[in-house]
């Protein structure tokens, strides 16, 4: 279908509107009349096209300002009225003159639009709320625009706010199809303190292993995320050591997601309604995760963010990974013992001496104070020691108190979704799981899109929202070619891995020198090559012409050989395996042929269950039978599998392997049955 064929010439622009009545402003989908869709449809046929291009790119191109102006767009739908295009905003200012009431559009079909490989597109305004560009627009292109040109401004709509970015390069051409293509989206930095920011978040990903690890704590805004790859089997037990004055000051942030963030998480060592996993005490920060833990459960990594509430401070220190809670014990836990000539003072709870312990007590009443927390001060409980006046935490800093007034005890409004929570760990929860705006990698499209408000049918799916709406889009079975649904090809490939499993072995071929496959079952149990010499149309009840044609054969073997130097047949003097056979009568060969080869005939002994053979074959089945040993030897498939699959091999004038091992080996895994599956 030709690009310059004109589908329609003078359509009137008009503005675009959404269902609410307002004006679409940032996109480059358009509506069209009916008739334009009809016209296609009409040339498809006409000219035997097996299918319309897709997505459906059109040219358009108007008269503004005496000069022409082009831009490429793609179809929201086809329901304008005819003799109207209804544009987008962003369009129709880029292609309608203010003051020009009677301006036109001529379309065409753009089919030579190529599929985007590569963009990169350059922020025309410094925006620090976007901490990493490329999640940023991964999803919200394609969310908006069909094509994109070089020296394009692309303006992208979130949240009341307008970001704008330059088209700087595309390839493989100017203009590009965005619509089902994987593009490598890079990000021109506007200025040097953009192009650090980005340098900073290239390597924002440490992994860390169990045992010690040397990590950076920061404040909350230049905290960095490190990486941990779970052991399922085992509880994740952490434990970071500190040299704070207050404990409360110091944090760690725990989130199964990789956009963990200061207030996106799961699990912390803030203290709330009283955690047992968790525990802080001098110089100690340590959290237990329990295996069985819903959120943690079938997850491969999980992202640790050590943070200090205080501005602008940072320091290293030692976090401890391990997959037992050997190191999760608190003081108080720890049994005291008594000795029989100690008493236990009743102001400090020192041990000491019974005979002291009089004069103890009278100097620590006079010199001690004991606080309602337990704790002891000497003379006069300082003033930045505090209480908490809604639960029973305390601490030893101003500074410490006023966070725990932050994160305890006042409210906050999600930034994505404006839900209102009424402290901060359960708004840290919020916008970790639960929160529409969530960020997350769907699992069908690969792109990093919020998981927007779950349907019902999604929850009982156990997926968000976009990846139920995206799992719906099908594709088709690489087994079977069948079209099905992609969030339901996991069950399809199971029942096609329950069918593999319940396949019988193929039945090789009674010959031993064979490892052709029977195609149906038959008395001699002989491939139909190996059976090809001794079949004759003769009458024969009793098999004694069989019997006589097979005596023939083994006796040929044994005296003459089959005259090959290939041969591997035991039974044959050509091959050279058995010596013997060149200094036996020929007496004795009958003998050896009538006592024991053909007694392992099944028609001739009516007593033989399992038929062998021996008997030579070409050089091809020579060479798959040697590789189908081999593999054998391996002790994963059955020998019937193999010879399956060895048969998909070719060889060379040379004799070497023409199909690839691999190959073979992929055909097993993908159809054959594994010994004990």
């Amino acid at each position: 279908m030709s690009e310059e064929y004109s589908i329609y010439e003078h359509l009137e622009p008009e503005l675009l509107k959404d269902a609410d009545g307002n004006v679409v402003k940032y996109s480059d989908r358009v509506a069209l009349p009916p008739s334009i869709l009809e016209s296609l449809v009409n040339q498809q046929q006409r000219l035997s096209i097996a299918s319309l291009p897709h997505p459906l790119i059109f040219r358009l191109q108007a008269e503004k300002s005496n000069s022409a102006v082009n831009s490429f767009v793609g179809v929201k739908e086809f329901t304008s009225q005819e003799g109207t295009i209804l544009l987008p905003e962003f369009i129709y200012d880029k292609l309608v003159s203010p003051d020009n009431n009677d301006s036109t559009i001529n379309i065409t079909l753009a089919s030579d639009i190529p599929k985007g490989t590569s963009i990169a597109l350059k922020p025309l305004e410094l925006y620090p709320e976007i901490k990493d560009w490329k999640y940023f627009l991964e999803a919200k292109l394609i969310k908006s625009y069909t094509t994109l040109s070089t020296n394009d401004t692309v303006c992208i709509s979130e949240k009341d706010k307008v970001y704008k970015l330059l088209v700087e390069q595309a390839e493989p051409t100017s203009a590009i199809c965005l619509i089902d293509t994987d593009i490598d989206l890079s990000i021109v930095p506007l200025d040097d303190e953009m192009a650090r920011e980005m340098s900073n978040q290239q390597d924002t990903e440490t992994v860390l292993q169990y045992g010690t690890n040397a990590v950076t704590i920061a404040d909350t805004e230049h905290s960095h995320a490190y990486k941990l790859q779970l052991d399922n089997s085992n509880d994740l037990c952490l434990s970071l050591s500190i040299n704070s004055q207050d404990v409360n000051l110091v944090d760690l942030l725990i989130s199964n997601n990789q956009f963990i963030s200061k207030d996106s998480l799961q699990w912390s060592t803030i203290p709330f309604n009283e955690n047992s996993n968790i525990n802080k005490n001098d110089g100690t920060i340590s959290i237990c995760i329990p295996k069985t833990d819903h959120w943690i459960e079938g997850k491969e990594f999980v992202y640790i963010l050590p943070i200090v509430w205080s501005e602008g401070e940072s320091f290293k220190s030692q976090l401890s990974i391990s997959r037992i809670a050997e190191a999760h014990v608190t003081t108080s836990s720890l049994q005291e013992t008594l000795k029989a000539d100690e008493a236990k003072c009743s102001n400090c709870g020192k041990h000491v001496p019974k005979q002291s312990i009089s004069l103890h007590e009278n100097f620590c009443h006079r010199n001690n104070i004991k606080c309602s927390c337990g704790q002891l001060f000497l003379k006069k409980i300082p003033d930045t020691h505090w209480h908490c006046q809604n639960d029973a935490y305390f601490g030893a800093t101003i500074e410490g108190r006023d966070i725990h007034q932050k994160l305890h005890h006042t409210e906050y409004e999600c930034s994505l979704c404006s839900t209102t929570l009424p402290n901060y760990i359960q708004l840290a929860l919020h916008k970790s799981t639960e929160c529409p705006e969530r960020l997350h990698i769907c699992r069908y499209c690969q792109l990093t899109v919020p998981q927007e408000v779950p349907s019902a049918e999604a929850m009982l799916s156990s997926m968000t929202q976009h990846e139920y709406q995206c799992g719906s889009k099908t594709t088709e079975c690489h087994q079977c070619s069948k079209i099905v649904r992609q969030r339901d090809l996991q069950t399809h490939m199971q029942l096609h891995e329950l069918d593999r499993k319940q396949q019988v072995a193929p039945i090789v071929c009674a010959n031993v020198n064979c490892c052709r496959i029977l195609n149906e079952p038959t008395d001699l149990q002989l491939c139909s090559v190996c059976f090809g010499p001794l079949y004759s149309t003769d009458y024969d009840p009793n098999y004694v012409k069989l019997k006589n044609r097979l005596e023939r054969k083994y006796i040929l073997q044994l005296t003459r050989g089959c005259g090959t130097s290939w041969c591997k047949n035991v039974e044959c003097i050509s091959s050279g395996i058995n010596p013997s056979l060149k200094t036996t009568t020929l007496k004795e060969k009958i003998s050896h042929i009538s006592n024991d080869l053909l007694t392992s005939v099944p028609l001739i002994n009516q007593n033989v269950v399992t038929a062998k053979y021996y008997l030579c074959v070409d050089n091809l089945v020579t060479k798959r039978k040697f590789m189908a040993d081999m593999i054998y030897e391996q002790g994963q498939y059955e020998y019937g599998w193999i010879c399956e699959a060895v048969s998909k091999l070719s060889f060379d004038e040379n004799g070497s392997e023409m199909g690839q091992v691999s190959s073979m080996e992929q055909w097993l895994h993908k159809h054959a049955v594994k010994v004990g599956e």
